[in-house]
């Protein structure tokens, strides 16, 4: 069929998932509209939890390590000898050298990242196939779903609030105007 249509029978992303009633046409509608606006809120969520990491690698640089030498403390910001805890006051020399500010939970944080890239990525190919099918109600199902997606999760001007920081603030610009 060339160009837009309008239909109560349609085939979605594959033959086994074909709508034949106006009601699985309408149920389609609805599910299309939620995957995309859950697409979007899986897009502000890895926003957000990037620039909380990136908050976290922060604070961790800024803090100033006990440095002893020649049986002397001092604080000493680049010393790359082994360095005393200021908490517990013991040594620790780590036995690989990671760059300032990097923890070692960052496994976890770069499998949760990549599972949610994983995730928003699927649904938004899904969402191109059946923006292919171009079938009128499912076509603005997918527009309308990231757009209110986009407007609920991830809105375009910076707010500030109980919710925690957003970029603007680990940028040390203004939040809101």
């Amino acid at each position: 069929m060339n160009g837009f249509h309008q239909g109560c029978e349609e085939m979605l992303l594959f033959d086994g998932l074909v709508v034949m009633s106006c009601g699985a046409y309408a149920a389609a509608i609805v599910v299309v509209f939620l995957a995309a606006a859950c697409r979007s809120w899986l897009v502000a969520t890895r926003r957000r939890m990037r620039a909380g990491f990136a908050a976290a690698a922060k604070v961790g640089a800024a803090a100033p390590r006990l440095a002893v030498r020649g049986g002397a403390p001092g604080l000493l910001d680049d010393f790359d000898g082994p360095a005393v805890n200021a908490a517990s006051l013991s040594w620790s020399k780590p036995a690989v050298r990671r760059p300032r500010g990097c923890s070692g939970t960052g496994a976890w944080r770069n499998a949760l990242d990549a599972l949610l890239a994983l995730v928003a990525s699927t649904i938004g190919g899904a969402n191109m196939l059946i923006l292919m099918t171009f079938n009128y109600g499912l076509f603005f199902a997918v527009i309308v779903g990231e757009v209110a997606g986009m407007l609920l999760f991830d809105p375009a001007v910076p707010y500030c609030g109980e919710d925690g920081p957003l970029e603007s603030e680990l940028t040390g610009e203004g939040c809101c105007h």
